[in-house]
């Protein structure tokens, strides 16, 4: 996963804002093995991070999600994303931000390659471990 954060760094340098990962991968996966129950963890705490949050897989068993009136669930973002993603569309900054984007003077972020800013505010560093754990 952490070769991921260059991708996603990357990606939105390159105009593309759309950086995901399938969290639990998309087939596979046991979820009585304490060792994936530990990815999964991960890989939420990293996708939180990520322009779109996305779980995504094929494990069985399987069970079609619906609201409590019965309607079929629709996708959702927190207003800060959607306002990142629309400034994406609208002005081209990346949501995933390599330090130096929000820093050009500080010399020291152009060569950090393990923390991004998540749009302007969050910052998401891997060296943090008591608040992310550790992305291996």
């Amino acid at each position: 996963m952490r070769r991921q954060i260059a991708v996603g760094l990357h990606l939105g340098i390159a105009g593309i804002p759309w950086f995901t990962t399938d969290i639990g991968g998309f087939a596979g996966g046991d979820v009585d093995d304490p060792a994936f129950v530990e990815l999964l963890i991960r890989w939420f705490q990293f996708g939180a991070f990520t322009p779109v949050m996305r779980l995504h897989g094929d494990r069985m068993p399987a069970e079609p999600v619906h609201a409590a009136d019965g309607s079929p669930r629709l996708p959702t973002g927190a207003p800060y994303v959607r306002e990142l993603m629309r400034d994406a569309h609208r002005n081209g900054r990346p949501v995933m931000r390599a330090l130096f984007h929000e820093f050009p003077a500080d010399e020291t972020a152009w060569s950090v390659s393990d923390a991004y800013m998540f749009g302007p505010v969050l910052l998401r560093d891997d060296r943090q471990a008591h608040l992310f754990g550790r992305v291996t």
